[in-house]
């Protein structure tokens, strides 16, 4: 639900040794908490694993899903 997702990956490089964490895909939405409960209904329905607001899936999954929103 970040307004700057660029932003949002770089703070969350501090959480991964690795610092693996990669943006793939982004959208603009103008209602971001809609869009981002309609997002977490639709994982709850492809995710194979679930812990907080993480989701186990495919990046070609969860870029078909937002761009779908």
């Amino acid at each position: 639900m970040a307004i700057d997702a660029e932003d949002r990956c770089k703070q969350y490089q501090t959480s991964s040794p690795f610092r693996d964490f990669k943006l793939c895909f982004s959208k603009y939405f103008e209602d971001r908490k809609a869009a981002e409960q309609l997002a977490h209904d639709k994982l709850n329905n492809i995710s194979t694993k679930r812990k907080g607001e993480w989701f186990k899936v495919s990046v070609d999954e969860a870029t078909k899903l937002i761009q779908a929103l």
